[in-house]
């Protein structure tokens, strides 16, 4: 997945949203950039 929305969450991470017409992936980084594409396992998502 690539192009993620991005923001910066109360205790100054960035917070990564990822999606398409299936998923929505959310991802919580240190980094003040979300990397601009991520891979997912959607085996291990609840």
């Amino acid at each position: 997945m690539s192009n993620p929305e991005q923001s910066s969450t109360a205790n100054g991470k960035t917070l990564c949203v990822y999606s398409n017409s299936i998923y929505t992936f959310t991802f919580v980084t240190e980094s003040q950039h979300c990397p601009y594409s991520k891979s997912f396992d959607i085996v291990d998502s609840k």
